[in-house]
């Protein structure tokens, strides 16, 4: 009953594409191959935020999926995961991410950035750690989600300028594993990094454990435009 019912609501309303809202064809999962193929992966030009990580914890160069632009029909990408609860969407990309990096970094865990438990409530899940789902299978490594937590419910970020975004982020997070950190490798995930003062902050609590050494990796890297 339950799969004719399926079938029904798919005919009914068939799976459309998440960025140009095109109805997906057989073997399309949420996003169709033409936008999978404009896809604006990012390129890596990340000196300016690794200079900034690097005063606050040992790290290695920082890897995002796509370049983020307010104006381009691909922060829908983001937007949809966020902010419009379409989990599924988030696991998936999550996996896009693993399949760009799969033998790129030695990590020994995946850390999503955490959520304020009282604005993950609210919103009913934690962005980072859906990605950090989806990379985990591809890649074999274990999500930890235990080892560090956020101590302040900080305002959003969005549409805060960098000096405001700078002291939004100041003290967020503590970690509270800390042999289980000691010497290790961690891929630290978070959605969209921007000036990158929340990952810094982030990165700051991490600093304080001995021998440890983290990735940054991100769904989008913010642009100006």
């Amino acid at each position: 009953m339950r799969g004719w019912l399926s079938s029904l609501v798919s005919l009914l309303y068939p799976p459309s594409c998440a960025v140009c809202g095109e109805v997906l064809v057989a073997g399309e999962e949420f996003i169709c191959t033409r936008c999978r193929h404009d896809l604006p992966h990012d390129r890596g030009e990340h000196g300016d935020l690794e200079l900034k990580f690097a005063g606050a914890c040992r790290i290695t160069p920082m890897y995002a999926l796509l370049r983020y632009r307010r104006k381009s029909p691909f922060r829908l990408l983001v937007l949809k995961m966020k902010y419009r609860g379409n989990r599924k969407l988030g696991v998936f990309l999550g996996k896009m991410i693993g399949e760009r990096i799969k033998g790129k970094f030695a990590a020994e865990m995946i850390v999503p950035v955490p959520l304020h438990p009282k604005r993950q409530r609210q919103r009913g899940f934690n962005q980072s750690a859906l990605l950090a789902s989806g990379i985990a299978p591809v890649v074999h490594l274990p999500v930890r989600e235990d080892v560090i937590r956020r101590v302040v419910n900080n305002r959003s970020q969005t549409g805060l300028s960098p000096g405001e975004r700078a002291r939004n982020a100041e003290r967020l997070f503590e970690v509270t594993a800390r042999e289980a950190l000691e010497g290790k490798h961690v891929m630290l995930v978070d959605d969209v990094v921007t000036t990158g003062s929340t990952i810094t902050d982030c990165l700051r609590a991490l600093g304080s454990v001995p021998g440890i050494r983290v990735s940054v990796v991100c769904l989008s890297r913010a642009g100006l435009s």
